[in-house]
């Protein structure tokens, strides 16, 4: 019997001669990284990292990537979010890997209100990558349309106390099976407007092991999860979440959603509303 293993070799065109695990990258890798001295937007680009796409937008853009590919965006990348789908992540099936950790991971950062990341193509997925605003009120920062789409360790960080976004995750009814875990937000300043951080109406949505710290506005309208229209098979549990504000709503689930919450911690002066049957 031959030797079988799930390490394979190849060279990609432009790129370098690696060894794979069949497992971790089904297709072809691509790299990110405009700090780096070779990088550029231009089909010649992003397959090694010495020469990296300047940009994660034109890796998306460019339609150079295909179902299976993982992009690598590399420790030290920035990246200005500053119009509506600046970034459209419309190519299924692509991993996005941020590299480092800390503040030294990629970091994304919205500069108008109206900025967004669009992510309309099924199972894409998002790893360790550093979001900050730098201007108030910013409206909802990822529009998901996609079913299948993950967030891990997708981290926001306060830039200032008088910047702040209003909505992180706004998902769709065509959002179905989204998975928000292990995320890290915080902002210690209620934005003007009332929030709703992650607004989520796909089925069998899971949202778990997260520490949301996000300040709030005296309102009811304000919620951290948000769940308004029916749904099944949500999972919520073992979040972590400081919301203080008397008025506002850390969990809001529709009466008629079905689902399971549970180990979840809340600390804050407000109420819980809905229920998951």
């Amino acid at each position: 019997m031959g030797l079988r293993t799930a390490l394979f070799s190849r060279t990609q065109p432009g790129g370098v001669f690696t060894f794979d695990d069949l497992a971790e990258h089904p297709g072809n890798i691509w790299f990110v990284d405009a700090s780096a001295a070779g990088a550029g937007n231009t089909v010649g680009h992003g397959q090694s990292p010495d020469s990296p796409f300047s940009t994660l937008a034109y890796a998306f853009s460019s339609d150079l990537m295909a179902s299976g590919d993982v992009v690598y965006v590399l420790p030290g990348h920035t990246e200005s979010i500053s119009a509506a789908g600046t970034i459209t992540m419309d190519i299924a099936g692509v991993t996005v890997i941020g590299l480092g950790y800390g503040s030294k991971r990629p970091v994304l950062t919205w500069t108008a209100t109206d900025a967004t990341i669009a992510i309309s193509a099924a199972a894409v997925r998002l790893k360790n990558i550093l979001t900050e605003v730098t201007i108030d009120e910013v409206v909802s920062m990822f529009n998901v349309t996609g079913p299948w789409v993950e967030f891990d360790r997708v981290d926001f960080r306060l830039n200032t106390s008088a910047e702040e976004a209003i909505q992180f995750i706004l998902a769709s009814a065509a959002a179905t099976d989204l998975w928000v875990h292990h995320c890290r937000h915080h902002q210690a300043t209620a934005a003007a407007a009332n929030a709703s951080w992650i607004d989520f109406i796909g089925a069998r949505t899971i949202i778990e092991d997260n520490v949301f710290d996000i300040e709030l506005t005296n309102s009811a309208s304000s919620k951290i999860l948000a769940n308004g229209t029916a749904a099944i098979g949500l999972v919520i549990s073992r979040n972590r979440i400081f919301a203080i504000s008397a008025g506002a709503i850390p969990i809001s689930c529709h009466a008629s959603s079905e689902g399971i919450a549970t180990d979840n911690r809340v600390v804050s002066t407000g109420t819980l509303a809905g229920k998951i049957a």
